[in-house]
């Protein structure tokens, strides 16, 4: 009952479908594409040597996952019907922290660490058409790329255009 642009999970090597649902007065149109980079609703990347985050679609029951230091992952909905927001937190601590992921964001937590206080900072940006929230020790990497994103921004869609000229 409403429109959206929604990438669906595949297991398989494609990684998933991208399905658009417009409305109107008389019918519904689906259409259904195959994947293409920036339709994943957001690329983590996790950089650090040492923290795994756990991550997964907010209030969904189990079903998380894990992103393992110096590694990245695409994430998409389980359930595209329900709230659109990842949780994700450090492995093994209680907090949990929830992304919207339509805009531009930036944190630092503080960790207790054996070498005095460490911290985990992340950030969240628009890189092309690709929303990418990436986690690092280095702090500088993460502000820096907070303050060169410049101002929140949601992108929801994208238009390709043909010219076709007829003699």
């Amino acid at each position: 009952d409403e429109e959206h642009t929604t990438l669906l999970m595949l297991s398989n090597l494609h990684g998933g479908l991208n399905v658009e649902v417009r409305i109107s007065n008389s019918e519904t149109m689906v259409t259904i594409a195959s994947y293409k980079k920036g339709h994943a609703p957001v690329q983590m990347i996790n950089h650090t040597s040492c923290i795994m985050i756990e991550y997964g679609e907010y209030g969904a029951v189990g079903g998380n996952q894990f992103l393992p230091p110096g590694e990245k992952a695409m994430f998409t909905w389980v359930n595209p019907a329900g709230r659109r927001a990842l949780a994700w937190s450090i492995a093994g601590r209680r907090e949990e922290y929830v992304n919207e992921l339509n805009e531009h964001g930036y944190g630092v937590i503080e960790l207790n660490g054996r070498n005095g206080k460490e911290s985990l900072a992340w950030v969240s940006f628009l890189d092309g058409m690709q929303r990418v929230l990436l986690f690092s020790t280095n702090q500088t990497i993460c502000c820096n790329l907070a303050q060169s994103t410049g101002e929140n921004e949601r992108l929801c869609q994208e238009i390709e255009l043909s010219i076709a000229l007829c003699q």
